[in-house]
C-alpha cells in the first residue's frame, strides 16, 4: 500500500507523535493480528505534489492541514478517487490563545474557510484527544498518542519486555542501549514551554504556587525548558534555577532525563484551546521519571496524573498550589503517581497499542471501492472552486514556526 504524506513540518515534535513518528513504526513493524489485512505498507513523500504523484498512492495522509496549498493537492485527490486521511494534534478551530505565534494566522477568514472544507470533505478524520475530536464534528475519531519505546523503556534494566515486530511478539531481556534512561529522581521541580510566548499566560498560573514553594522547600530546584515567565527570575533564587533553550524533542527529553525531575508542571489557563491539548508533557514526563501536576481537563484525567481542578481563574491558582505543595509534601504520594502513570502508559499507550487503531484506518482505506466520503460542494466558502498549484503563499507554508 503506497500512503502519500504531506507533513508541512515533519521534524516537528508534533510529526513524531502524529505523523512520520506512527507510520514510519507501523510501516517497519506492521501489526501482526492485523497486518493480513493490509499490503506492506510503503510510505511516499515529495516536495512538491501533482497529479501524478498523488495517482501512485493509494491514500493520503494529511497532518494538521489547514493552508491553500494542502487544499489544492486534496481537491485533486478528490478528483482522482484517491481517499484523504487528516489528522489534528491542535484546535484550529476556536482563537488561539494571545501569546500563540499562528494566533494571526488561524484568524483569518481564509484560514477558516479551508478547515471547513478540509473537515467537510476529508474520508477521515483523526485527532489526538477526544474533546478536540469532538469538537471537529461527528465524524472525527480520537487516536490519543503514544509513547515509543525505543526513546526510554519503563522496564527495570535487568528485567524483560515484549518486543513487537512483523514476525509476532516475544519477551526478550531488557538492555541498556535505548536512546534515553530515566534515573531516580532528585529535588528539581520542571516544566516546558516552546520557542516564542506561547505558554507564558499558563506559567502565570502557576506563579504564585512556584512562590509558596520557594518558601516552603529552598533546597528544591528549578529548570524551565523553552521560554519561561520573566518574574521567574524574581521569584527563585538564582542558585536554584537553570533555564533551557528551546531545542529539539531528542535534546529536550535527553535534558530532561538528566536533571532527573521529581515534579514536572503543567499549568494550563482553562479555555477551548487548552482542553484540546493532549498529553505529551505527561508521557515525557513520566519517561524521565517525574509525577505530573496537570488540570483536571478531560484529556488529563489519568491514572496517575496529580489533578488540580480549574474551575476558575482565582480558584485554579490556589488549587494549583494547594496541589503542587501536597506534592512536595508527600514522598511517595510522587512515587505512587509516577508507578500508575508508567503502568497506564506501557500497557494503554505504547506505540504498538495505539498504531493498531491507524492499522484498521489503512485497512479500510486501502479497501478497492469508491471514497469513503465524496466531496462535498463548496458553494458556501469563499473560496474559489480551484486553486492554481502554483498560488503557494509563502505564509501559509510557514504557518508554524
Amino acid at each position: 500500500m503506497n500512503l502519500g504524506v504531506i507533513a508541512l513540518h515533519p521534524e516537528e515534535v508534533s510529526s513524531l507523535y502524529r505523523a512520520l513518528g506512527p507510520l514510519t513504526a507501523l510501516a517497519r513493524y506492521p501489526n501482526p493480528s492485523i497486518h493480513q489485512s493490509i499490503n506492506p505498507i510503503r510510505l511516499v513523500r515529495h516536495d512538491g505534489w501533482g497529479w501524478t504523484q498523488i495517482a501512485e498512492c493509494h491514500a493520503l495522509f494529511f497532518h494538521r492541514p489547514c493552508t491553500i496549498p494542502e487544499l489544492q493537492i486534496m481537491r485533486l485527490a478528490k478528483a482522482l478517487r484517491v481517499p484523504v486521511w487528516a489528522d489534528y494534534d491542535d484546535n484550529l478551530l476556536d482563537d488561539p490563545p494571545l501569546s500563540n505565534p499562528c494566533r494571526d494566522f488561524f484568524l483569518r477568514a481564509e484560514t477558516g474557510d479551508v478547515l471547513q472544507w478540509i473537515i467537510a470533505n476529508a474520508d477521515v478524520l483523526t485527532a489526538s484527544t477526544k474533546f478536540l475530536a469532538e469538537r471537529i464534528g461527528d465524524r472525527c475519531r480520537a487516536i490519543p498518542n503514544a509513547w515509543d519505546q525505543r526513546l526510554v523503556s519503563f522496564e527495570k534494566q535487568n528485567g524483560s519486555k515484549t518486543v513487537h515486530n512483523q514476525n509476532g511478539s516475544k519477551t526478550v531481556p531488557t538492555q541498556s542501549g535505548s536512546i534515553l534512561e530515566p534515573s531516580q529522581p532528585d529535588r528539581v521541580i520542571s516544566w516546558r514551554g516552546g520557542p516564542a510566548n506561547s505558554h507564558l499566560e499558563d506559567l502565570e498560573l502557576a506563579l504564585p504556587a512556584i512562590a509558596a514553594a520557594v518558601r516552603e522547600f529552598p533546597d528544591w530546584r528549578w529548570i524551565f525548558f523553552g521560554l519561561p515567565h520573566w518574574r521567574i527570575e524574581k521569584i527563585i533564587p538564582r542558585e536554584n534555577l537553570a533555564v533551557m533553550p528551546h531545542t529539539d524533542f531528542f535534546t529536550y527529553m535527553k535534558n530532561l532525563c538528566r536533571a532527573k525531575p521529581a515534579i514536572h508542571l503543567v499549568p494550563l489557563v482553562d479555555n477551548e484551546f487548552n482542553r484540546c491539548k493532549s498529553n505529551c508533557a505527561w508521557l515525557e514526563a513520566s519517561a524521565a521519571g517525574a509525577a505530573v501536576i496537570a488540570p483536571d481537563f478531560q484529556e488529563w484525567r489519568r491514572p496517575g496524573i496529580i489533578n488540580y481542578h480549574s474551575n476558575n481563574a482565582l480558584s485554579s491558582h490556589q488549587a494549583f498550589e494547594n496541589a503542587l505543595l501536597d506534592t512536595l509534601r508527600h514522598e511517595q504520594k510522587r512515587r505512587d503517581a509516577l508507578e500508575q502513570s508508567r503502568w497506564f502508559i506501557e500497557r494503554l499507550l505504547a506505540l504498538h497499542q495505539v498504531n493498531r487503531l491507524r492499522s484498521r484506518i489503512l485497512a479500510q482505506l486501502q479497501a478497492p471501492s469508491a471514497p469513503l466520503h465524496p466531496p462535498r460542494s463548496s458553494s458556501s466558502l469563499r473560496l474559489p472552486v480551484l486553486f492554481p498549484l502554483t498560488d503557494s503563499p509563502a505564509d501559509s507554508l510557514t504557518a508554524f514556526p
